[in-house]
């Protein structure tokens, strides 16, 4: 049997690679890699990381500051291999998420529960940084995601292997850049379906009657978002 998959958001490709030593997580580890689960999608286009998801807590800075008040609020992982093999398993199964990076979205999924917990876009993430701890096996990761609108900053925290703080970095700075470039050509015809985008076949009579998004083009803004 091939491996399950799971809906995500779907990008334009990510030129960083996860390295196969961080799939081989070893038994007693609080991040574990799952096999039997694809979290891309089957999409090639999509990174996906192994994370411990601490969670998530306000913060009024964009910045280090920011990051290092929110992260005191969680529990220190710098003691975790004094921890027990059943604690790493419970923590594992309740915590484990996969971290996925794509130009349309920077997506949290509930490993256990395999449910969507976060998704952010990447022009909404101002701050990344590795919180380096006193583990020879893990290190910590922090995003800041805010909402200019509403003038709100969520600081994510997570506990990732270590060397994969520093890939996820590279992976969001990639993906910010390709949906800015998205974005731009979504502007030029706001019609246009996305190369990935499902596209259902009409059948009987409704196939030689349907309207191609291709031969559809806006004139004039009308209001928001009425062409």
């Amino acid at each position: 049997m091939g491996k399950k998959k799971v809906k995500d958001a779907v990008g334009e490709g990510i030129p960083v690679k996860v390295p196969k030593k961080m799939t081989r997580t070893r038994k007693g580890s609080i991040v574990q890699h799952d096999k039997k689960t694809d979290y891309t999608g089957g999409r090639k286009d999509v990174l996906s990381f192994d994370v411990v998801y601490k969670g998530d807590r306000m913060t009024q800075s964009c910045d280090m500051n920011g990051v290092v008040s929110v992260v005191s609020q969680f529990d220190d992982y710098e003691l975790i291999g004094k921890i027990s093999l059943v604690a790493s398993k419970q923590i594992a199964l309740e915590q484990g998420c996969a971290l996925n990076i794509a130009p349309t979205g920077v997506t949290i999924i509930h490993k256990a529960r395999q449910e969507i917990v976060n998704m952010d876009r990447p022009s909404d993430i101002a701050f990344a940084t590795v919180i380096k701890q006193n583990s020879k096996e893990y290190e910590g990761f922090a995003y800041v995601s805010q909402n200019i609108k509403l003038n709100l900053r969520r600081c994510h925290v997570f506990t990732v292997l270590q060397g994969a703080g520093e890939l996820i970095i590279q992976a969001l700075e990639h993906a910010k850049s390709e949906y800015v470039v998205r974005v731009q050509q979504d502007m030029k015809n706001p019609f246009a379906a996305h190369k990935h985008a499902p596209r259902e076949v009409p059948k009987g009579n409704l196939f030689s009657k349907q309207i191609h998004r291709a031969d559809l083009q806006a004139l004039e803004v009308l209001g928001s978002g009425q062409f």
